[in-house]
């Protein structure tokens, strides 16, 4: 958590393990901090030589990256915070805000396009009634701009484009291949929703933080409830979202 921070003056991280330094302040409570450093340059470097997907991202070290999750029975609060350290703003950054995998039995394998659901015209709505260019995977975005305009026009290759646009805040879901359980993951400020139906089985809402200016810091609020009706989730979850939850 997260596994990608990204913004028009540069990335900061991008779908490379990282090894976090967990503590835990409380029970049932997790956070670290964490920054790009010159060996995490060094690997980007040697994975942009590798691969032309890559290979026209700058990345750029003076952001912190604050997660927090925090678990009770039926759910875990995230909050992510983006410190900017350094000298230079950071213009329109995002974050993919982590890789929910379904990776169960229960969930992972048939169907699973069908069977996740993101909230589009008020309602939690299969992936499989929604366009999109990919069969398997896609990004939806909340504004349709941000398919061909950088930083978010990144990664079309992979993920595709769909003409169909969530609501505000992007959020996603899935179901148990019984359909007697569901999980769904959204963060306040949320421009848009991921799913991948490959061995990733993974499910991102994707939050905004705007510009960071130097000595500024960005939080952003999610949950990831669990249950057994995707739509009595969606609903509670956006409710928690609009009425807003203060941050420790």
């Amino acid at each position: 958590m997260p596994e990608s921070v990204y913004s028009e003056t540069g990335w900061v991280l991008d779908y490379h393990p990282i090894e976090p330094d967990w503590r835990s302040p409380k029970p049932n409570c997790h956070e670290f901090t964490w920054r790009t450093d010159d060996a995490y340059l060094a690997l980007q470097d040697r994975e942009k030589a590798a691969n032309p997907h890559q290979s026209h991202k700058e990345f750029v070290k003076g952001m912190a990256v604050e997660t927090r999750l925090e678990a009770s029975i039926a759910e875990v609060a995230v909050r992510l915070t983006l410190r900017n350290e350094g000298t230079v703003p950071f213009r329109r950054v995002f974050c993919d805000g982590g890789c929910l995998q379904a990776m169960s039995p229960e969930f992972a394998g048939s169907d699973e396009v069908s069977r996740t659901h993101l909230m589009v015209g008020g309602r939690m709505t299969p992936l499989s009634e929604l366009p999109r260019a990919v069969d398997i995977r896609c990004t939806y975005h909340c504004d349709p701009r941000d398919y061909d305009r950088p930083p978010t026009d990144d990664g079309e290759w992979f993920w595709g484009r769909s003409g169909a646009a969530p609501d505000s805040p992007a959020i996603i879901g899935m179901v148990a291949k019984p359909g007697d359980r569901a999980v769904v993951i959204g963060y306040e400020g949320a421009s848009a929703a991921s799913a991948n139906a490959d061995i990733h089985h993974c499910i991102h809402s994707r939050p905004a933080f705007g510009d960071i200016g130097p000595g500024q810091a960005v939080t952003r609020q999610g949950w990831i409830h669990f249950g057994s009706d995707i739509h009595e989730l969606g609903a509670r979850l956006l409710a928690r979202i609009r009425n807003g939850e203060p941050v420790e």
